[in-house]
């Protein structure tokens, strides 16, 4: 939520939350890029929103998203 907030602020977009299915496919994904690929992503999500909502849509994951 930091970074959305954080990459909202800086785009001029009024993107204020994140929907329950959009969190639940960030937390499943491994994140082998650490930090700096889960702030690209949301960034790319914030730019790509069409709305106060980021929606699963919006997040645009690269690769296999299994983290079981």
């Amino acid at each position: 939520r930091y970074f959305v907030e954080k990459f909202s602020r800086e785009l001029g977009k009024d993107v204020r939350a994140i929907d329950e299915a959009a969190l639940h496919k960030l937390v499943r994904y491994g994140w082998p890029g650490n930090v700096r690929e889960l702030e690209n992503c949301l960034k790319r999500a914030v730019v790509l929103s069409k709305g106060d909502l980021l929606n699963a849509e919006d997040v645009q994951i690269q690769g296999t998203e299994k983290k079981e």
